[in-house]
């Protein structure tokens, strides 16, 4: 099966004048058609240019290096392969006479511009790469052909972070690294990142215009809060815990230690730029109600806020800066430290414990909250964003309640409710909790007890209040306990009736709390 992102499989010619080979041939075969032989899996795998801090040659010095990787079940004969950093030069260095790569290893190759250093088992190029951003291609000649077998074109924009492919060898999962692993397989996992969404307005009608367009648009801030640079590149945006992977930041975007970058969330990357410090994502804010997330590209949540209908040009955000209280900003500072408006404080939300609800149950929730601005103000409950269908609060008293469907059954649900007061500006806070859907206690054994009677076990859910009934006959009037209520310690009970001597019984299971 031909590999389509071998790029040696491809092929072009540059010009259609009379007398030459033409270019374009509809309805026939492609002018550049050759039987080639069968491309063994050979690729360029990883590459770090500006090496600072990692693996060292046999003096200990610290140089750029390449990757190659066999994918292949059989060993490579590296004989009639090339690396070359410029596509006009592409014999630039060839590989020593009897160079191979065992099947399923890795090959790495000094890129120093010291070919002198060479040895078995360590290669030395005779060129070096840029340090930031540049090209890297194996190139093989063979049957009188020089084809490009396999190339990369990384920019990197911090030292000691590598560019390669994950899984190995595939060209189309190519990214940045931040654990350079030479030798070895490409290790994915994301680096350590502590920024804060920090302010946010998507209701921005006279406050802020985007420099690239002069447009008032949405937008949010991050805020580093770390005495280092922290480097988002490689590390996505998003609206919805579901789609973590919406908008990839470009390599390049930094924060300073203290410092803040704006995100312009006005649906135009295209007007990203190196003259401009602002980063603009591909989606909008609803004023309405919204969400806005950082994720590593492993899906880990960076950080996660969710808010309600927005006021005209009023920003939320946290005060102090990275702090988890979030409030209304009337006076919005895009880029700098937040500030808050004492004339008018949030409401005090009481704490809320995480609950379990069974199938069918009907959950009803207190959600208490209190304000102490004078005169009195009133409170307004509401559900942000992503609350499970059915749920609802009482605007006035902040009653939660829900009952779950079979179709939510089993689940996990983050509940974030939010109080607002009626001061000048509103006011808001919010808390989060869970709520875990169980399903209905479900019968796993009725077998004869060895006294008598009979053991019925079941499902529990750990902490529920449990009571097993029973009739003789349908038509009794009254259901009778089989001995005293219990409290599932674990996710089964069996509760015993020794009683059970009759022709038939009939049982049902309570979850009482």
């Amino acid at each position: 099966t031909q590999d389509n992102n071998r790029v040696a499989n491809w092929g072009a010619v540059s010009t259609n004048a009379l007398g030459t080979v033409k270019r374009a041939t509809p309805g026939a075969v492609n002018s550049v058609f050759a039987t080639m032989p069968a491309f063994p899996k050979l690729w360029l795998n990883e590459v770090l240019p500006n090496n600072v801090r990692g693996a060292t040659d046999r003096f200990g010095h610290y140089h750029p290096w390449g990757e190659l990787y066999n994918g292949g079940a059989t060993s490579i004969d590296l004989g009639g392969f090339y690396l070359a950093n410029v596509y006009s030069n592409l014999t630039q260095w060839a590989f020593p006479p009897g160079t191979t790569i065992g099947a399923g290893r890795f090959l790495v190759v000094w890129l120093d511009g010291n070919p002198g250093e060479s040895i078995p088992g360590e290669l030395h190029t005779s060129f070096t790469i840029p340090p930031a951003i540049g090209s890297l291609a194996l190139v093989q000649v063979a049957g009188g052909r020089t084809n490009v077998f396999d190339y990369l074109t990384y920019g990197v924009t911090q030292p000691d972070r590598s560019y390669g492919s994950y899984p190995d060898g595939a060209v189309s999962g190519r990214r940045t690294f931040f654990y350079t692993t030479p030798g070895g397989l490409n290790n994915p996992t994301s680096p350590p990142l502590n920024v804060f969404i920090n302010e946010w307005m998507a209701n921005n009608t006279t406050t802020l215009a985007d420099p690239a367009d002069n447009h008032f648009e949405d937008w949010f801030e991050i805020y580093n809060p770390g005495n280092t640079v922290a480097d988002l590149s490689g590390f996505y945006l998003a609206t919805s815990l579901t789609n973590k992977t919406q908008f990839l930041v470009p390599n390049g975007y930094t924060i300073a230690a203290h410092g803040y970058l704006l995100v312009w969330a006005d649906g135009e990357p295209g007007q990203n730029s190196t003259n401009r410090p602002d980063l603009h994502a591909s989606f909008k804010l609803s004023k309405s109600g919204e969400s806005i997330g950082i994720f590593a590209a492993d899906g880990t949540v960076i950080d996660f806020v969710s808010f309600g209908p927005q006021a005209s040009d009023v920003s939320e955000g946290r005060y102090p800066d990275g702090s988890s209280a979030i409030y209304a900003l009337t006076i919005p500072t895009p880029r700098a430290v937040n500030f808050l408006d004492t004339s008018n404080t949030p409401p005090v939300m009481g704490s809320t414990a995480d609950r379990t609800v069974i199938e069918g149950q009907l959950l009803l929730l207190n959600v208490s909250a209190s304000d102490t601005d004078a005169p009195p103000q009133t409170l307004t409950f509401s559900l942000d964003p992503g609350a499970p269908a059915g749920a609802s609060i009482n605007p006035a008293d902040g009653l939660f309640s829900w009952r779950p469907t079979p179709a939510q059954t089993p689940g996990t649900n983050l509940i974030t409710v939010r109080v607002t007061d009626d001061g000048a500006p509103p006011m808001s806070a919010q808390r989060t909790f869970r709520i875990l859907v169980a399903p209905r206690p479900q019968v796993r054994s009725i077998t004869p007890a060895p006294n008598g009677g009979y053991a019925i076990s079941f499902v529990t859910v750990p902490g529920k209040t449990y009571r097993v009934e029973y009739k003789d006959a349908l038509d009794e009037s009254n259901w009778s306990p089989v001995e005293a209520d219990v409290v599932a310690a674990a996710d089964s009970l069996t509760i015993n009736d020794d009683s059970a001597g009759g022709p038939q019984r009939f049982y049902r299971i309570l979850v009482l709390d």
